[in-house]
């Protein structure tokens, strides 16, 4: 059964402390106990005016607030939830200074309030306590993703799965290739319950947007005082969760040289590997399972990408297209995606026109199948009537890069990459724009989590733009 994830809104004016805990709480994975397979999807927002947008529009199971930040404070903050947003937790974080004044929110309805700097663990365990208090009706109501069911009905799927049967049985290591958003997790998933190994645990690193000290830990573990923050007791890493099962490395690419050296340590003979700051050489029983939406053998190239470890990580390859690619299904997963948010929405008598399936196919989905279930998400919500016209989905793709708003090509470039990366870099433009700069936010527009809407930022020399103002 997949792991449900819990929507995590991180309010908090400094950026730092907001995208690192965020990061923290993404990498986060439940170790050994098998009754609680929740983990956490954390957007953060560095006001309390922008937190009420969000919850305006969307959805969290738990809010953790900064009581103090400028202009609107945690305790305003936790006023107005409790008025629009009725039964939503919210958990204070705070500094020593200002306990009293944290125990005073808890008076007026506060779910918990941990104290900065936070023992992560401690943090944790009060997310998961403010979730399970929250009503019933709160906890029902709250958007699910994809079935992995349904994806794995795919077409592109189906074809995957034939591929990873061959090497199932065994103990190569598989990387599996593919933009965001085109099921690449769930290919990894697969392969784990087609293995010998599918009883033993499937422990997922994602290895993209967290700082570097930090990836080492979560691989690797750490020993009592290794690190500022490390606390005073020995941590196991995820290469320990996952033995006698699969360690899925999600996002290879993004896994800094001096960690590239341990990694390939790991999959070399032997799995040795050590807890950071630690002397003790230890072995572990793992598959690893590794996946990339990046041009590995170009970084190999730019010395950005061990040689040495891309032909040990691509012994078996496998390659998911993406949605562009697989236009038939589109209607497939478009009509899916609208029978379950229909429901969710109250808007049961929903349905697509035939025109309209066909401005869904035609589009060019730069966020996969993520950002198709998002599009579908808006067209539910905001439709006026018992269907979705070709005139709706044309508003939805618009305000995301559709044909209608795409720059033109330049003389004589015809060439189908070109058209792709023009539009992918648009539709980040005008969704930056949109959230006024917010990278969180405008990764939940495009349907992408944030780390790979940080890569591509980069991929298109966007690092650091700013929408214009006005």
């Amino acid at each position: 059964m997949e792991a449900d994830r819990q929507t995590v809104l991180i309010v908090d004016d400094d950026a730092a402390v907001g995208e690192t805990l965020a990061a923290q709480l993404e990498q986060w994975e439940p170790g050994g106990d098998v009754l609680d397979r929740n983990r956490f999807e954390a957007v953060h927002v560095d006001s309390g005016e922008r937190a009420l947008e969000y919850l305006g529009d969307g959805f969290a199971d738990v809010v953790i607030a900064d009581l103090r930040m400028p202009g609107m404070d945690g305790m305003e903050l936790l006023h107005r939830i409790q008025r629009d947003h009725p039964g939503t937790p919210v958990v204070m974080l705070t500094a020593h200074s200002s306990i009293a004044l944290a125990v005073e929110s808890m008076r007026a309805g506060a779910a918990d309030f941990v104290e900065k700097p936070w023992n992560f663990e401690e943090l944790v365990a009060s997310l998961k306590r403010a979730v399970n208090a929250a009503p019933a009706e709160l906890r029902e109501g709250r958007p699910q993703a994809p079935s992995r069911a349904v994806l794995e009905q795919l077409p592109a799927m189906e074809k995957t799965r034939e591929r990873l049967r061959l090497v199932a049985p065994g103990k190569a290591t598989v990387l599996i290739r593919g933009e965001s958003g085109t099921g690449k997790n769930v290919a990894a998933r697969m392969l784990h319950d087609l293995s010998p190994r599918a009883a033993a645990p499937f422990i997922t690193v994602q290895c993209a947007g967290i700082p570097d000290q930090l990836l080492e830990s979560e691989l690797f573990g750490h020993e009592p005082g290794s690190f500022t923050g490390a606390g005073p007791k020995r941590k196991d890493g995820r290469v320990t969760w996952a033995e006698s099962g699969t360690l899925f490395l999600d996002e290879i690419g993004d896994v800094p040289l001096h960690l590239q050296v341990k990694l390939l340590r790991l999959l070399e003979k032997g799995h040795l590997y050590n807890r950071l700051g630690g002397d003790k050489e230890l072995t572990a029983d793992v598959r690893v399972v590794a996946a990339t939406h990046q041009p590995l053998e170009k970084m190999v190239k730019e010395g950005k990408f061990r040689e040495d470890l891309f032909y040990r990580l691509n012994g078996f390859p496998v390659w998911i297209p993406p949605l562009r690619e697989r236009r038939e299904e589109v209607q497939q997963l478009a009509t899916q995606f609208l029978e379950r948010l229909s429901v969710e929405n109250g808007r049961t008598e929903l349905r697509f026109e035939g025109q309209a399936l066909d401005a869904l196919r035609a589009f060019h989905w730069p966020g996969n199948i993520r950002q198709l279930e998002n599009v579908v998400e808006q067209l539910v919500v905001l439709a006026s009537g018992s269907s979705i016209s070709v005139a709706d989905v044309r508003g939805a793709l618009g305000g995301l890069g559709g044909a209608e708003a795409e720059e033109p090509l330049s003389d004589g470039d015809y060439r189908l990459a070109s058209a792709v990366k023009k539009a992918e870099r648009l539709a980040i433009q005008r969704a930056l724009t949109r959230t006024r700069g917010n990278v969180s936010l405008a990764a939940r527009l495009l349907g992408v989590v944030r780390r790979t809407l940080y890569n591509k930022l980069e991929e298109h020399g966007l690092k650091g733009w700013k929408p214009p103002s006005g």
